[in-house]
């Protein structure tokens, strides 16, 4: 028993079924970001969640599905960091600094996940690294707008720019996690923004 209250066991045996299973796998995320993404496994999780393994066997029936949930809980918390951008301006400079802004809102918010997002973009096993590519792909095509603001500016150069500009958010999120100060975080967008304006110009 915990002295300080009910054991968080107790708390899952107490919750709805979705609340349930969506605290395991804030468990398995820590896991996953601990041990590796395809190294934790469900004994893992439930240790962390202090229940029995069959509890998590129960909502992610083996390995393929816990690593799958875990992933997919990532790639929706990244893509809801830039969900409800407000629409392109016209200045890249003024789309790079809402991107820096959104990095900075889901990294305070979301540490663990945005660091196992970074974590499975080093992921390199056939399906994670499938699943990675496809996401971030669907990233590209939706960043495309604010990277070449121009009306229907959908072309092979204007994704592989939207591309280097994911890439330099995912370097920007490393400061962030590595203490870099606010004031070389800014300093590092605004050089983005110059580079990537210059580009398309």
């Amino acid at each position: 028993m915990n002295r300080g209250g009910i054991t968080l066991s107790q708390k899952l045996r107490r919750k709805p079924a979705h609340e349930r299973r969506a605290e395991l796998l804030d468990m398995a995320v820590l896991s996953y970001l601990e041990m590796g993404l395809g190294r934790a496994g469900h004994g893992d999780v439930a240790k962390r969640a202090g229940v029995s393994t069959g509890t998590v066997f129960n909502y992610f029936p083996n390995r393929e599905a816990l690593t799958q949930a875990v992933i997919t809980h990532v790639a929706s918390v990244v893509a809801d960091m830039f969900a409800d951008m407000k629409p392109p301006s016209q200045s890249v400079e003024d789309n790079i600094s809402r991107f820096q802004a959104r990095i900075d809102l889901g990294c305070a918010r979301y540490p663990d996940v945005i660091k196992l997002y970074l974590s499975w973009s080093h992921s390199y096993s056939p399906e994670l690294r499938d699943a990675f590519l496809e996401f971030q792909s669907n990233l590209a095509m939706r960043a495309m707008p604010y990277v070449h603001p121009e009306k229907g500016a959908i072309s092979e150069v204007a994704e592989i720019d939207s591309r280097i500009v994911l890439s330099t958010c995912m370097v920007y999120m490393q400061m962030f996690f590595d203490g870099t100060s606010s004031s070389a975080r800014d300093k590092f967008a605004e050089r983005v923004a110059t580079l990537v304006s210059s580009a398309i110009k």
